[in-house]
């Protein structure tokens, strides 16, 4: 099934999200990335051969619950019909498992609400995953976003095209940035339930991607 690309205004903010929720995951649940998944192999590893205290495990369910994410959204979009249709069952989804996480404790249970972020890091890197303009970008890293914008940064001097994409892309860089820094400010506060901040965050794009609302701004552009 082809994907509608994603409006850059929904790409912004769940880069906002992506950000919140791995400076939340680092902050408060033992330093671990429940997003990106690069630097919980490399903590595998180094765990493994004893460069670490911890143990390999924490990070091994991370990088599983992550694949299982993926693996859910793409079952949800071959059985769900339009794009707007099973986006929005991702968004409630996401929405759902991060009110658990806020109920979870913080201490011994920090390795299931580390694995529920993974899952919604995955649901969420999978089900958007293009701009409006068919560009491909993440909302849950920054290196690919990073690669992508410095390739445009070489022709945006001479295609107007390439430098719509560059701004585009410095847009998601900034947010998911700026997703971070929030962190830092409200997780201190308010500790495990600030995750909440991010499923507050989900409500914006799951109300734009409505299906009845989608079909009545379709209508107006026939018009």
């Amino acid at each position: 099934m082809k994907q509608r690309p994603d409006s850059i205004y929904i790409g912004a903010i769940l880069a906002c999200v992506g950000g919140y929720m791995d400076g939340y995951s680092y902050l408060l649940r033992d330093g671990a990335f429940a997003t990106m998944q690069t630097g919980n192999m490399i903590y595998t590893v180094l765990s493994l051969t004893g460069y670490l205290p911890d143990g390999a495990m924490k990070y091994l369910l991370s990088i599983v619950a992550f694949s299982v994410g993926v693996m859910v959204a793409v079952q949800l979009q071959r059985h769900m019909g339009t794009d707007s249709q099973w986006q929005q069952r991702i968004l409630l989804l996401e929405i759902g498992l991060l009110l658990v996480v806020g109920c979870i404790p913080l201490g011994r249970w920090n390795l299931l609400a580390n694995v529920i972020i993974s899952f919604v890091a995955a649901m969420q890197t999978q089900s958007f995953k293009t701009m409006g303009n068919h560009a491909p970008y993440a909302t849950t890293m920054c290196s690919g976003n990073l690669r992508s914008f410095s390739e445009q940064c070489c022709t945006a001097y001479k295609d107007p095209q390439a430098r719509v994409r560059c701004l585009q892309y410095l847009l998601i860089i900034t947010c998911f940035v700026s997703g971070v820094f929030f962190a830092t400010c409200v997780t201190p506060v308010g500790g495990a339930s600030s995750v909440w901040f991010g499923a507050l965050g989900l409500c914006v794009p799951c109300w734009y991607i409505n299906p009845t609302w989608i079909n009545r701004k379709e209508a107006r552009h026939e018009h």
